[in-house]
């Protein structure tokens, strides 16, 4: 084979071999290129389901979001309802120890009131002692002092020697009534005719000078002799005696010591004077008008000063 021809041999196989190859790298890109078409394919597909996937998410969030703002909305005015409750809570405890409080100091003043114009000191102590009571039970620093002065006003007024007013009054009172029935002095029969122990009349002339004795005798009337009194001046007597007791009743009611003095004093007297002593009512009278007149129906009874001197002292609670 001459040289030419084997050049040109040698260009064609070349050139085949160049065919060849761009023939195989065009079917190389051809599977390159559906390869890549499908993976394109694929991963369009899945960045839509991606995408839809986000959405859902975005949505969820978005859901959630809406139902943490909603619970936060709640918890906020539940949060609110709260407060508000303490606060109502608080201003209610507040005003009922207020009005504890002012309900005590009434209570307190009125008590002083009654003790100095009635010197009821029974009554002072019951109302200081259930002003203690609720004074206790509140848990309160501002009251010690209070409660302090209450407790040295309460053992002055229990150290008081207080008469028993409703047992002297009701004595009085019976008094007044079983004067009706009091002998008179005037009305005993310490005036009997003297009579001659075994002698009897003799004769006609003697009966009749013993009954003109009987019908007629002569008294000396000393100083300390009763007077004589007629039935009116009787009756006028135990209305006068009985108007005395009741003053006096009068007087011990309202604590007023010269008066019922004044009247347990006219009323012994008259007692002693014309009623007869042997009878056992009118002693049992006479002991007790006796021992009343020597009874202090107004002791001295020490003001609530500590007590009401705290109490204005008490500054009021701030609201």
């Amino acid at each position: 084979m001459s040289r030419p021809a084997f050049a040109l041999l040698l260009a064609l196989l070349a050139l085949a071999g160049t065919g060849a190859g761009l023939l195989y790298q065009r079917a190389q890109e051809a599977q390159m290129r559906a390869e890549l078409g499908s993976r394109l394919t694929q991963f369009q597909s899945a960045m839509q389901q991606a995408q839809a996937a986000a959405q859902a998410a975005t949505g969820q969030v978005q859901a959630l979001d809406g139902r943490v703002a909603a619970l936060e909305r709640q918890q906020a005015g539940a949060q609110a309802q709260q407060a508000a409750l303490q606060t109502l809570q608080r201003d209610m405890l507040r005003d009922r120890q207020e009005w504890q409080l002012a309900e005590i100091e009434h209570m307190l003043y009125a008590a002083n009131d009654q003790l100095q114009t009635t010197g009821n000191v029974r009554g002072a102590i019951l109302a200081l002692e259930i002003a203690n009571q609720r004074l206790t039970q509140q848990n309160d620093p501002r009251l010690l002092r209070l409660r302090a002065a209450l407790g040295q006003d309460l053992a002055a007024l229990r150290a008081v020697a207080q008469p028993d007013i409703p047992v002297i009054s009701l004595q009085l009172s019976q008094l007044a009534q079983d004067v009706s029935a009091w002998p008179l002095v005037s009305s005993a029969r310490r005036w009997a005719a003297p009579t001659q122990a075994g002698k009897a009349p003799a004769g006609v002339l003697d009966r009749l000078l013993a009954d003109f004795r009987q019908l007629v005798q002569i008294h000396r009337l000393g100083g300390e002799e009763p007077a004589l009194l007629t039935p009116q001046q009787g009756l006028y007597l135990r209305d006068n005696l009985r108007l005395r007791l009741l003053s006096a009743r009068l007087g011990l009611l309202a604590r007023d010591q010269a008066a019922f003095h004044q009247d347990i004093a006219a009323a012994l007297l008259l007692t002693q004077r014309y009623f007869n002593d042997r009878d056992a009512a009118v002693a049992g009278g006479l002991q007790t008008l006796k021992r009343l007149a020597r009874l202090n129906v107004a002791p001295p009874i020490p003001a609530l000063s500590a007590t009401l001197g705290a109490l204005q002292a008490l500054a009021p609670p701030p609201r």
